[in-house]
């Protein structure tokens, strides 16, 4: 117990000093050009539309909860 402990301390000790500072990029869609917005939205919508497909198809079938 106590080694569990002492191991769960010292990994919140090193994600707290990892986790901190740095100069880390906070937008990263200032850099991006439109044509990558575009096919990140375009991507985003066919995932979206997959999904509903997904969920149609198991309430069809009879699968638990949906």
């Amino acid at each position: 117990m106590k080694k569990w402990m002492c191991q769960g301390f010292l990994l919140v000790g090193i994600v707290s000093l990892v986790g901190c500072g740095g100069q880390q990029q906070g937008n990263t869609v200032e850099n991006a050009s439109q044509s990558d917005i575009d096919e990140y939205n375009r991507l985003l919508q066919q995932s979206q539309a997959s999904m509903q497909d997904s969920e149609k198809a198991a309430k069809e079938s009879g699968v638990k909860g949906f």
